[in-house]
């Protein structure tokens, strides 16, 4: 699968490449239904959760994944 397909192009993969740790791939958020997300990288479609974390320090649901964005992710 490409991420092109879904709008990934050189100025997402520069950033990918300065915020990336080891083993995160980029993902394009699809869907989002009470806190469960479905992702697209470049393997196929993938179901994930937000990391606790990630729930607790965000403020608000703008700070929060919706669907359109561009996340990093760990599979």
């Amino acid at each position: 699968m490409s991420l092109e397909q879904y709008g990934f192009n050189a100025s997402f993969q520069t950033l990918y490449e300065q915020q990336a740790q080891k083993g995160m791939t980029a993902a394009r958020v699809v869907s989002e239904s009470r806190g469960f997300y479905s992702l697209v990288t470049e393997d196929g479609v993938t179901d994930a959760v937000l990391a606790g974390r990630l729930r607790h320090h965000a403020e608000g649901s703008d700070e929060l994944p919706a669907v359109g964005d561009w996340v990093l992710v760990l599979l």
